[in-house]
């Protein structure tokens, strides 16, 4: 759940003079040249002279260009592996390593042409004049602040390399940027290899997922060094140390593709005067340690040793594997090694937020994803699964809460999978698509972002500038800060400003349910002049606890104030011991680069293309803790001495789970554009990524300041309100309610919870009404509180007044039997009883009874939207019924009662007059919530003061007001039995019926959750090989269960089926195969050695089915061999137990007398047991109940009876509880008389 950009915020005039992407899974490589007009108006083609573009008559010049998806590109030439770099305005050339700014172009469709605009300078592409003569080359600059001319003009071809073989995608990590492969496999097209080439700092730095996106991983030359920077200076040129792999991306390595038999590839060769490469670090560190394991040795004969491994899916490569595409793939085995990786080949998706911004979908709406399979021999053979995630970001690793839809893939074409968009907070939604082979656990996966627009997402913000309030930093200044930025019809951002005195004050004790994210900012030497409290500080790490979020900025995390560094350097993912490099100043910047590409750079501004121009600022204190995968780095300082990919130092803005980090605040007043627009989209992402507090909305009673309406003192007090929260796994809350009133202003006010903590379901209308606490009116507030499971909470206030009204009659009303619950069925009618019941008016001599009467009573009731009400339905006192209106706006119920005639009561003591009841029907028409709270009684009453009654009085009274929820119960059922592989997870989906059910919430359970577990989503995980039954009940009172029967198998060949058989009974057995890109070849099936007398195999449907017939009790052992292409064997042998069933008899009649001394032993006496053999062994198993244990006394263990009441009229059930005999057994209490069965 997150946020797209608005068309009305884009503002296209802006300078794109941006900054390098960062790589990202969105990107698209092709092979193209380049052509163009010289300025001597030839028609060339762009070639490349040593590292030089220029002009010629020659071959043109290949690059492999990547479209990173935000309309900006890079240039790699395939010839050296170099990206084409624009410094300044000299001639561009192809010698830059890595992606920076002056390495990224805006590139833009001008007819048939396109035009470059380099991002570091904004000026475009043009030819530059030759330098002297007629036959001097044409060079190419950034040097043109326009692009009108052809000589800005450009024709960009695709050349790629085409196959009808499946593509191998290969990532290249490089110590320093310098590609191996490109200049080798860029233009090989048998098959297609697509390389991704990065620097190991870029690599350590990304949070895109990398399971799934490569066929194999090369580790390219260079020295990997492992030296930490220096605590004692502040060389910011880092780019030879801290060049190691982090564990946790070697991890991944290791788990994603060495383990499954994916190649990695790792250049390590040694001479007698170098090293390189992995195993060759110019100091040891993890990569080292990593490959080490699988060398055989690290020095051996030969000027340029390279070591053999021991594991066939790790290889060691040195030159001369890497200095021709045959002798690559001679020696890796590439091109049959990356043959193993299913492919998934959609051929429909949503429309992509990066494709069109204004394609917006719904809540309701239905994503629909159709997919073809390659890469896969005999699919019926493999255990395919598709799962469907939807997250709310890119970098964030997709889990089982993101898991929403997952089925089995059984062809290779026309497959299709879809799910309809729930409520949530406007935004844009990240989804991955994953083509999983259960048998391998390789897999192919495709992802996509969309827009959504559904609920306003609202966010509250503090921002706590320095101690002395100074508000030069103030997000409220339009100087920092656009304001219409901060409000569109996706979002809203709500700032307040504190003083850190304040905040030390009071300000940190109302922080949970008041605001969504705090901001610590914007100064230099931020923590020197906002000392925080210890106290303060424990409340804000109690706030960061609940998940919610808090932004630290510039000089936060410093030793100015100890209380910034004990509190929250651990909080903010940053790790000692100090660097110091930003003591001081030096180096100051003011440009940025993207690190990760996602929500924050995409959402409510899509700045991803942009120059990254902010206020000048300068690197912090202490490194970053990129072992974390939740410490996602966004954007790098850029510029100096420094290594520009350096996200350990360098860093600029991160995230650290719910706790977010910008480097603003050295200039902390008049932010560029760019700046402020990266703040709102850091406010966004950081509500959107981090817990929300829940939310309340109060339907009934309204504030009386905003609408006037009251509670009359007569009625209880009925509220209804609804608690949502829109965090996946936030679907229960708790709410509590608290009423504060008083009777008058001089009262005191009194508190009291009338409601303790309770649980609810996110979304659930609650209903509920409560005594009236001031019968005599006053003031009435209403304390709604909801929390979520970590603590977040939020409270809506609902001032109201409670009125005094003096009548001659109360009403009151209530509604049929079949509103349970303040829930009716849609469609469904059900009625309303109103009744007027008059007062007892005590007799006064003087008084006549002929002048208590109350008349003209006139019903005026207004009703909601959607509920029909027909004038013939009500009942007949109330007169003149009328109807006007209509069911889309609401009917108006109208119509009249007779007048209420006292009389003197019996005893002369009360003049008293009858209740009147009337009733009316109505038929709720749609789903959804009714308010039920516009019925008004209007009639003539009188007054009695003494003798003297006071006539005409007017007076109007309310009804009993109610919240009526219409819904539609579940009708249908049902799920699917599914087989799942050990240790993995799949989703079950529930297929309920209508479509429009209220109510689709389940409960899920287990019946072995030792074999298969599953969760409150209906995600299920294979713990052990076996099958359990899922069940799913509904919880909407409908009483509705399904059951899937979830089979657990291991990688190979599995037997389902019952591990149990009666004998001379039948059941059915099937081999399951989960294979990983082989065929099967031969199936046998056998029986145990010695075991055919106790059952025997029979002919199923087809080889992969047979039936075991059960012959004598005991074990028997199945075994399956399987054969496959590959020349491997997989054996499974199961067992099942052959059992004798035992039948348990009693004769039809029996007698006993009454008392102790007719007690009779059935077990010795009357029962059969069939096999005979067996009833000595199973006495002790048996048990004896008896229906009327008032009539016949049973031994529980033993089977003797007696008799303790005499029944003569019929006979009393009488059975041991192992019988399989279902009929009944009549034993009485009788006198000698025999009892016939009952």
């Amino acid at each position: 759940m997150s946020l797209a950009l608005a068309t009305v915020l884009i503002f296209g005039g802006l300078p794109l003079t941006g900054l390098g992407p960062a790589h990202s899974h969105a990107a698209t490589y092709t092979i193209v040249t380049l052509t163009g007009t010289t300025s001597n108006n030839a028609f060339q083609n762009v070639v490349l002279n040593g590292t030089q573009l220029q002009f010629g008559t020659g071959t043109a010049a290949k690059f492999v260009m990547t479209d990173w998806g935000d309309g900006t590109v890079s240039l790699r030439a395939q010839a050296n592996g170099m990206f084409v770099t624009a410094s300044g305005t000299n001639d561009l050339t192809a010698t830059a390593t890595a992606v920076k700014i002056t390495e990224t172009f805006k590139k833009e469709s001008s007819g048939s042409a396109f035009t470059l605009k380099s991002l570091s300078n904004g000026k475009y592409l043009t030819t530059s004049s030759p330098n002297n003569g007629n036959n001097a080359t044409t060079t190419i600059k950034a040097s043109s602040d326009t692009a009108t001319d052809a000589k800005q003009k450009f024709n960009i071809t695709d050349v790629s390399p085409a196959s009808s073989k499946q593509e191998i995608r290969v990532l290249e990590i490089t110590d320093d940027g310098t590609s191996d492969l490109l200049p080798i496999l860029g233009s090989y097209n048998n098959p297609v290899i697509k390389i991704d080439s990065i620097r190991m700092k870029q690599f350590v730095a990304q949070r895109d997922e990398l399971d799934g996106r490569y066929d194999a991983i090369y580790i390219g030359k260079g020295a990997y060094n492992a030296t930490l920077v220096s605590t004692s200076g502040q060389n910011h040129d880092t780019k030879s140390i801290m060049n190691d792999i982090t564990n946790l991306k070697m991890g991944e390595i290791q788990k994603y593709y060495i383990d499954r038999g994916l190649p990695v590839i790792v250049y390590s060769q040694k001479t007698s005067s170098s090293a390189s490469g992995a195993l060759y670090q110019n100091k040891a560190g993890i990569l080292n340690a990593a490959f080490l394991p699988y060398a055989t040795a690290l020095s051996g004969s030969g000027d340029k040793f390279v070591p053999a491994s021991n594991k066939s899916n790790v290889i060691f490569v040195g030159d001369s594997s890497i200095d021709s595409a045959g002798n690559f793939l001679t020696k890796t085995d590439l091109i049959n090694r990356s043959a193993e990786r299913p492919r998934l080949v959609v051929t429909g998706k949503p429309i992509d937020y990066t494709v069109n911004q204004n394609q917006i979908y719904v809540a309701g709406d239905t994503l629909t994803y159709t997919f073809d399979v390659a890469n896969v021999g005999n699919i019926a053979q493999r255990s395919m699964t598709a799962n469907l995630y939807i997250g709310i970001d890119s970098v964030l690793k997709f889990d089982s809460n993101n898991l929403i839809v997952s089925q089995p893939v059984t062809s290779t074409t026309g497959n299709t999978l879809t799910f309809r968009l729930p409520k949530g907070y406007s935004g844009v939604h990240y989804w991955k698509l994953e083509l999983v082979d259960q048998g391998s656990k390789l897999k192919d996966i495709q992802s996509g972002v969309l827009r959504f627009r559904d609920e306003v997402t609202k966010i509250n913000v503090l921002q706590v500038v320095t101690s002395n309030a100074d508000t030069t930093s103030s997000l409220l200044k339009s100087n920092n800060m656009n304001q219409s930025y901060l409000k569109t019809e996706d979002y809203e951002i709500a700032i307040t400003v504190m003083s850190m005195n304040n905040f030390n004050n009071s300000g940190y004790a109302r922080l949970n349910g008041y605001y969504d994210m705090l901001i610590f900012g914007f100064a230099d030497s931020y923590n020197g002049g906002a000392n925080i409290s210890a106290t303060a500080a424990a409340a804000v790490n109690a706030y960061i606890a609940t998940g919610q979020s808090v932004m630290f900025t510039h000089d936060t995390i410093y030793q100015g104030s100890s209380n910034w560094i004990s509190y929250f350097q651990t909080a903010t993912g940053q790790l000692s011991p100090m660097t110091n490099m930003g003591l001081n100043a030096p180096n100051q910047s003011t440009t940025t680069k993207k690190v990760n590409d996602g929500l924050l750079t995409r959402f409510p501004f899509n700045i991803s293309s942009n120059i990254a121009l902010v206020n000048t600022t300068h690197d912090q204190y202490f490194g970053l803790k990129l072992e974390d995968p939740e410490l996602i780095p966004w954007y790098n300082i850029t510029g100096g001495p420094r290594d520009d990919d350096d996200s350990w130092n360098h860093y600029y803005t991160y995230s650290y789970g719910n706790v977010t980090y910008s480097g603003t605040g050295h200039t902390n007043h008049d932010f560029p554009d760019w700046e402020q627009r990266l703040f709102v989209n850091t406010m966004y992402r950081a509500f959107i990524g981090s817990n929300h507090a829940p939310i309340v909305n109060v339907s009934t009673p309204t504030n009386y300041a905003d609408t006037g309406k009251i509670i009359p003192s007569y009625n209880k007090v009925l509220l209804s309100y609804t608690p949502q929260d829109y965090d996946v796994i936030d679907r229960s809350l708790s709410t509590a309610v608290t009423f504060k009133y008083r009777a008058g202003a001089s009262d005191a006010w009194t508190e009291k919870q009338v409601k303790a903590y309770t649980d609810v379901k996110t979304g659930e209308i609650v209903t509920e009404s409560y005594d009236n606490p001031l019968p005599n009116g006053g003031e009435l507030v209403i304390y709604v509180t909801a929390k979520d499971k970590s603590g977040a909470s939020t409270t809506q206030t609902i001032t109201t007044k409670v009125v005094k009204v003096t009548a001659n009659v109360d009403l009151s009303r209530t509604l049929s039997a079949n509103v349970v619950n303040n829930q009716v069925e849609k469609n469904v009618p059900f009625t309303m009883t109103y009744t007027v019941t008059p007062k007892n008016i005590p007799y006064q001599n003087g008084i006549s009874a002929d002048d208590l009467v109350i008349k003209n009573f006139k019903l005026d009731e207004k009703l909601p939207a959607n509920l029909e009400v027909i004038a013939a339905d009500a009942s007949p006192l109330l007169l003149n019924p009328a109807v006007t209106g209509t069911l889309a706006a609401g009917y108006k119920l109208t119509g009249s009662l007779a007048d209420i005639q006292y009389r003197l009561s019996q005893d002369g003591k009360n003049f008293i007059a009858d209740p009147v009841s009337f009733t009316v029907k109505v038929t709720p028409k749609q789903n959804g919530s009714y308010l039920l709270d516009n019925s008004y009684l209007n009639f003539t009453d009188f007054y009695v003061n003494g003798a003297i009654v006071t006539k005409d009085i007017e007076r109007s009274l309310q009804f009993q007001p109610y919240q009526i929820q219409a819904v539609t119960k579940m009708a249908s059922l049902s799920l699917s039995d599914t087989v799942i592989a050990k240790g993995d997870e799949s989703i079950l989906t529930p297929v309920i019926g209508p479509d429009d059910t209220s109510n689709k919430t389940l409960t899920w359970t287990a019946d072995h959750p030792e074999l298969v577990t599953v969760d409150a989503k209906g995600v299920i995980k294979g713990i052990a090989e076996g099958t359990a039954k899922i069940t799913a009940t509904a919880t909407d009172g409908s009483g509705l269960t399904a059951v899937s029967n979830v089979t657990v198998v291991v990688p190979g060949i599995n037997i389902v089926g019952p591990n149990t058989v009666n004998v001379d009974d039948t059941i059915n057995l099937e081999a399951k195969l989960i294979l990983a890109n082989e065929t099967l070849t031969g199936l046998t099936w056998s029986v145990g050695s010695g075991q055919s007398a106790t059952g025997e195999l029979g002919s199923g449907a087809d080889d992969m089915k047979k039936t075991l017939t059960g012959f004598n009790a005991g074990p028997i052992d199945i075994t399956v061999v399987a054969t496959t292409s590959k020349g491997k064997t997989y054996t499974k042998t199961y067992r099942v137990t052959v059992i004798q069933p035992i039948q348990l008899t009693l004769p039809s009649d029996i007698h006993i007398g009454l008392g102790t001394e007719w007690k009779r032993d059935l077990w010795n006496a009357a029962l059969g047991v069939t096999p005979e053999a067996s009833k000595s062994g199973i006495q002790s198993y048996t048990t004896w109940t008896s229906s009327d244990a008032s009539t016949v006394e049973a031994g529980a263990n033993n089977g003797v009876v007696i008799g303790k009441k005499d029944r003569l009229r019929h006979g009393r059930r009488f059975l041991p509880e192992k019988s399989e005999d279902d009929a009944g057994h009549g034993i009485d209490a009788r006198h000698g008389r025999r009892l016939k069965r009952a």
